[in-house]
């Protein structure tokens, strides 16, 4: 491989180890990936600040848990009509 294309491959590489936590929030489509990709893009070159975009990625809710929390209210729901409360 020449020296310029291993440069471009470094280069791609860097780019998508630096938004990964960015790229995590936006699959998850948790409510704060604005926040999530603004914060990465300012304070991703620290560690810290990549390491905390890359938790607050994953701490949002995914869609497949959101699902699971509205069975359970909407049981909790029919359970309490069925009481009568």
């Amino acid at each position: 491989m020449e020296h310029s294309q291993f440069g471009l491959v470094f280069i791609v590489v860097g780019v998508l180890v630096y938004f990964y936590p960015a790229w995590t929030a936006f699959t998850r489509k948790p409510d704060n990936f604005m926040g999530v990709f603004v914060l990465n893009l300012f304070l991703g070159w620290t560690a810290i600040g990549w390491l905390i975009a890359l938790i607050w990625a994953f701490s949002g809710p995914n869609e497949r848990r959101k699902r699971r929390l509205e069975r359970l209210a909407e049981r909790k729901r029919m359970r309490m009509e069925a009481r009568g409360e």
